[in-house]
């Protein structure tokens, strides 16, 4: 009788063991986060109220058309780069009117590990950062679809708004017309708007912290 108890104490012990080691090897690695579906549930706000209309576009594998047979001409090596570092058949494009005019905001969803508090890694970072000069020229029909992008536009100088890590940058459109676009992250999804508004509103629609 002695024995089989050492035998289960032994047991007991090994499977504690065993079940330490996997939670302490788990919390050190970089916690990927993939998802099969979208929290886009919000009911449809009607379009002559404004802000941000829900969308299914890019949401579902089986029937997305990937977001780079959408671009009109062959993206730039810098732009090649951004899109090899994103997944082609999950990204949002959300229609957000602010006032009078109908805009989009784009949302790409980076191929990216996590770190413990969220962070997308250094690396897929500093290629859309890299990026940014050129969002006007590669995304800007997505963003602005009543405007007309210039053939050649001018770089865009971002700058930080706030304490959210969200940043602006001024466009120039065909004719003169000023506008901007905004970009921040909430988690590994990147956004792209003409306004903070329809930024924050669709960053809440996608995700919205606990």
């Amino acid at each position: 009788m002695n024995s089989l108890i050492k035998i289960i104490i032994i047991i007991f012990l090994t499977l504690c063991l065993i079940v330490f080691a996997t939670l302490f090897f788990l919390k050190d690695d970089d916690v990927t986060i993939e998802y099969d579906s979208f929290p886009v549930g919000s009911p449809n706000i009607q379009r002559e109220q404004g802000g941000i209309i829900p969308t299914t576009a890019g949401f579902d594998p089986k029937y997305v058309q990937p977001f780079n047979t959408l671009l009109s001409e062959q993206p730039s090596y810098i732009f090649s780069s951004v899109l090899a570092s994103s997944y082609m058949d999950v990204y949002g494009i959300f229609p957000c009117r602010i006032g009078e005019e109908e805009t989009n905001v784009l949302m790409m969803n980076a191929k990216s590990g996590l770190d413990m508090n969220g962070n997308v890694d250094r690396k897929t970072m500093e290629t859309f950062k890299a990026w940014e000069p050129y969002v006007f020229s590669d995304i800007g029909h997505f963003i602005f679809p009543s405007r007309t992008v210039p053939d050649s536009p001018g770089l865009v100088a971002f700058r930080n708004v706030g304490s959210d890590g969200y940043k602006s940058g001024q466009v120039t459109f065909s004719g003169g017309v000023e506008g901007y676009i905004y970009t921040g992250w909430r988690l590994n999804f990147s956004f792209y708007a003409s306004s903070l508004e329809c930024l924050e509103n669709a960053m809440d629609l996608v995700y919205t912290y606990d």
